[in-house]
């Protein structure tokens, strides 16, 4: 009996993921596949020594096994860092983080262009951050309405950071 033949390997490579995908949701969010493509050549010389050994009496699976629990541990891996990245950019001052991203745009920009870049972020704290930009003289309307655009009126791609404070004023 030859159960991981040449005929019926696409259909158990279907049915393995059908398995894990039922008992691991880690493959909601990263792609099982993505993994598994990057094993194949090793996969398949744990086939053949899977289908020798099963030929012989004595069923060795250890290497798919293994190969198995690297692809979980691999993909576990990969959702853990997407957690902490929206976990860190949750917890970000939203205001500060769209007030940096206008000063590295083009100095005319609209609304739909921060949208794009922060999808997290309602479109009252973009009002909010615009409309203190604009009391504070950085930015200035260019028309009314949902296509408005933006002037940035500051130099751009300013970069925060520490600043030498003069004691004497210099």
């Amino acid at each position: 009996m030859n159960i991981l033949s040449k005929h019926n390997d696409l259909v158990a490579l279907i049915l393995l993921y059908a398995l894990l995908a039922k008992d691991f949701s880690v493959f909601k969010y990263v792609s099982f596949f993505k993994y598994f493509l990057k094993e194949k050549d090793g996969w398949k010389s744990g086939i053949v020594s899977a289908n020798y050994y099963w030929s012989t009496g004595y069923s060795q699976t250890d290497l798919l096994s293994r190969m198995l629990l690297n692809l979980l541990i691999k993909s576990y891996e990969e959702v853990d860092d997407m957690a902490h990245e929206y976990v860190f950019e949750r917890e970000l001052n939203k205001s500060n983080n769209i007030e940096n991203s206008i000063l590295k745009l083009d100095e005319i920009f609209s609304k739909e262009d921060l949208r794009k870049r922060h999808p997290n972020v309602s479109d009252a704290t973009i009002d909010r951050t615009l409309k203190r930009l604009k009391d504070e003289d950085k930015i200035r309307p260019l028309g009314k309405g949902r296509s408005s655009k933006w002037q940035r009126i500051v130099s751009g791609n300013r970069k925060y950071g520490m600043e030498q404070l003069s004691l004497f004023n210099d």
